[in-house]
């Protein structure tokens, strides 16, 4: 197994666990809307952009 890999599944593992460690519901305000959500989506959907963003990025559009 290519260290690449191993690296890639050592920071998904930490990645679930801090995810199930955040359980809580958590209110923020965007804008004029006061939206309430569970941390593990709101983390989740951080990571995601972050990574469609780092996507975007190294393609040189």
């Amino acid at each position: 197994m290519k260290s690449k890999n191993i690296f890639i599944v050592l920071l998904s593992v930490l990645l679930i666990i801090i995810l199930f460690q955040n359980t809580q519901v958590v209110a923020f305000q965007f804008l004029l809307w006061k939206i309430t959500a569970s941390r593990i989506f709101l983390i989740l959907l951080g990571i995601i952009v972050g990574f469609m963003f780092g996507l975007f990025a190294s393609k040189k559009l």
